[in-house]
């Protein structure tokens, strides 16, 4: 239910994009959609791969990362650059 409810969400809110114009051009949606296909597959077998210890190191480092990019965006944001 969860995840159906997700993806209907998720048409919604990108259905709702469709009339920003030439914002993204149309020739991107093929390598994006192969793109995302390609991560999807590619994705299950490098988890396949890992061990629970190496994939809660990575898991730290990525929330890290996102997390050091969001404090400097805020710091940024209140200093006024």
């Amino acid at each position: 239910m969860t995840q159906t409810f997700s993806h209907v969400v998720r048409a919604v809110y990108f259905g709702s994009l469709v009339n920003i114009g030439d914002a993204v051009p149309v020739w991107t949606y093929a390598p994006a959609i192969l793109l995302s296909i390609a991560g999807t597959s590619l994705a299950a077998m490098v988890l396949e791969r890992m061990t629970d210890v190496g994939f809660r190191q990575w898991t730290r480092r990525v929330i890290f990362a996102v997390s050091a990019v969001y404090l400097a965006r805020g710091l940024m944001l209140l200093a006024g650059v």
